[in-house]
C-alpha cells in the first residue's frame, strides 16, 4: 500500500469526494459518522469492503431507520459479521481511520435512501484509498483469514500462452467473483487487496501480484 501511494503515479488520482456515511474506527468500538460531522474540506482516507452477503442468517447488522440513531453512538463488534470484523482489523493494522460498508451505510428497505446513495457508488469506490475484498468468503460468517498450509517455494521452467494470466485466472474462481456487483467495485477501486483461501492478492492500476508471485 505504501509503495503504491508513494510511487505509482497511475494509481493516485486523489479525489475530494467524501461518502455521506462512514464508520469511524477510533476508540474501542466503531461508530457511524456523517459527512457533515467531519472537518470541512479535509481530505479523508477510507477503505471500502467487497463481500458476499450470503444467507440471511449469516448477515451482519444492517442500517435501518430504527438502528440509525443507535449506530451513531456505537456499533458493538459482537453484532458484526466476521467479514466486517476482519475488515476493521485490517484497517486498524494499516492505520486507516474510516471504512465504508454497503449494508451499514445504505438504509435497508428505504427506496429513497437507496436511490440517493446508489448513484454515488462510482465516487465511493473510486475515492477509497483501498478496497478490502473478502474474496474467499461465500457469506459473512467466514471472514478474510483462512487456515492454510505453508507454501513451499520452488523454481521450474514454465511456458504458458502469453494471453493467459495464471494468477488472475485462479483468483476469478473465488466465491466473491460470482457476485454481479464485484466487477464494478473492483474496476472502480484504485487499489485492492484480495483475501482468498490460498493466498493474498494485491491489485492496483499499476500492478497485480500475490504472496506466491510478489514481482
Amino acid at each position: 500500500l505504501s509503495a503504491c501511494l508513494e510511487r505509482h503515479n497511475g494509481c493516485n488520482n486523489r479525489t475530494s469526494f467524501r461518502p455521506e456515511r462512514l464508520i469511524d474506527l477510533t476508540g474501542r468500538n466503531p461508530r457511524l459518522r456523517l459527512e457533515s460531522q467531519l472537518v470541512e474540506n479535509e481530505y479523508i482516507e477510507y477503505a471500502t469492503l467487497s463481500h458476499c452477503w450470503g444467507k440471511p442468517q449469516t448477515r451482519s447488522c444492517q442500517l435501518t431507520t430504527l438502528t440509525l440513531v443507535d449506530v451513531m453512538s456505537v456499533i458493538p463488534l459482537e453484532k458484526l459479521s466476521k467479514n466486517f470484523r476482519d475488515a476493521i482489523a485490517i484497517c486498524k493494522e494499516l492505520k486507516i481511520q474510516y471504512i465504508w460498508i454497503d449494508s451499514l451505510f445504505i438504509i435497508q428497505r428505504d427506496a429513497a435512501d437507496w436511490a440517493a446513495e446508489s448513484i454515488t457508488m462510482v465516487n465511493v469506490y473510486g475515492g477509497g484509498i483501498l478496497n478490502i475484498s473478502a474474496s474467499g468468503a461465500s457469506d459473512g460468517s467466514q471472514g478474510c483469514f483462512f487456515d492454510r498450509k505453508d507454501m513451499r517455494r520452488c523454481q521450474f521452467p514454465l511456458k504458458i500462452n502469453k494471453y493467459k494470466h495464471v494468477l488472475y485466472d485462479s483468483y476469478l474462481h473465488c466465491p466473491l467473483e460470482a457476485r454481479g456487483w464485484t466487477l464494478q467495485e473492483r474496476l472502480l477501486s484504485p487499489r485492492a487487496v484480495h483475501f482468498t483461501r490460498t493466498e493474498v492478492f494485491w491489485e492496483c492500476n499499476t500492478q497485480f501480484v500475490s504472496e506466491s508471485s510478489p514481482f
